[in-house]
């Protein structure tokens, strides 16, 4: 056999073999209508449109929210460090992070109703982070971040609540017609680190909210961290993003919160709400799903192959069989890790 003839059998069989290795630890797909938990990736974005309005002034305001996914060890409640996947949002307007601050800014007085304002705040510098065990989806923890200043008000707010009870995050899968879930208790078991601060124009100075009265511990933010809703059914939904089968949600207790899902997309395409004065419509625009290793190393594979077919030589070879073993290793310890 010639040494080319040899070459493409060697890479040949060192393909079969990876993707016979590849089918017992598959490929991530996301299939339509799926019940099933999203496979995240570290590197997976979606960008969305939000857009506030204040029902009886009529004034709207939309900016962009971008959420992003990462990957690392957390400490849990009980100093356990948990893996886990990392939701940022940027700005912090997630659904439980904004009724957070929609209830300071009422108590202190600082955007009195104004949306316009409110945006302003958030937009300046703000984000949350909220971390969710790689098995079983529970969410463990949450951080956020808020800065603004303008000389007559401002907010200073930098905490971490971790959950020493588990539910699923951001919801509880798998999904199914007729499916209900939520959780809410007026004092979740939680620790909080950090401190919220608002500044006091009438003093000229920072004052600090005592832990005890964090509206995080539970009441009205903790609904929405949780929120209780029922499976309507599936439909079919167009958004910037494009046109997506997806899981419908409705609040079935009182308040007025549709919820759409897109197993393709692996979150939310469109989710309205109302609370009190406010409407709030967030929107996808884009999304972008990172690529696993898996699918790289099969891809290189595969360029190798197509690279050594037009040139026939033993150095494309050999460096085929280095990435066949470097991949087949690595899986292999993923495996096993």
């Amino acid at each position: 056999m010639s040494l080319s003839k040899f070459s493409m059998v060697f890479l040949v069989v060192a393909l079969v073999s990876s993707i016979a290795f590849l089918q017992v630890s598959p490929i991530p797909t996301v299939l339509a209508l799926t019940g099933e938990p999203p496979s995240y990736t570290p590197g997976d974005t979606w960008t969305y449109n939000i857009t506030i309005t204040n029902r009886t002034s009529g004034i709207s305001e939309s900016t962009t929210l971008t959420l992003s996914v990462s990957e690392g060890n957390i400490k849990d409640f009980n100093g356990t460090m948990q893996t886990c996947y990392t939701l940022k949002y940027k700005p912090a307007l997630d659904i439980y992070s904004f009724i957070i601050f929609y209830i300071y800014s009422l108590e202190w007085g600082i955007f009195n109703g104004s949306v316009t304002e409110f945006l302003k705040i958030l937009e300046n510098e703000s984000f949350s982070e909220f971390y969710i065990t790689k098995s079983g989806y529970k969410l463990i923890g949450v951080h956020i971040y808020a800065y603004y200043f303008n000389d007559s008000y401002g907010i200073n707010f930098d905490a971490t609540m971790k959950l020493n009870e588990s539910y699923p995050y951001p919801l509880k899968f798998p999904l199914e017609e007729g499916a209900k879930f939520g959780y809410y208790k007026e004092e979740l078991n939680c620790s909080l680190d950090g401190h919220i601060k608002y500044y006091n124009a009438t003093t000229n100075s920072w004052d600090e909210i005592p832990h005890g009265e964090y509206v995080p511990l539970g009441g009205e933010a903790a609904f929405f961290l949780f929120p209780y809703v029922n499976v309507t059914g599936t439909e079919n939904l167009t958004v910037p993003a494009g046109t997506l089968e997806c899981w419908k949600m409705e609040s079935y207790l009182d308040l007025d919160l549709v919820i759409w899902y897109s197993p393709e997309a692996k979150g939310i395409a469109q989710l309205n709400m109302s609370f009190g004065d406010i409407k709030v419509s967030m929107i996808l625009q884009s999304y972008s799903h990172a690529p696993t290793l898996e699918a790289l190393s099969l891809y290189l594979l595969l360029y190798v192959v197509q690279q050594s077919s037009q040139q026939s030589t033993l150095f494309v070879a050999g460096v085929a069989a280095v990435v066949v073993v470097a991949t087949l290793g690595v899986l292999a310890w993923r495996r096993l890790k």
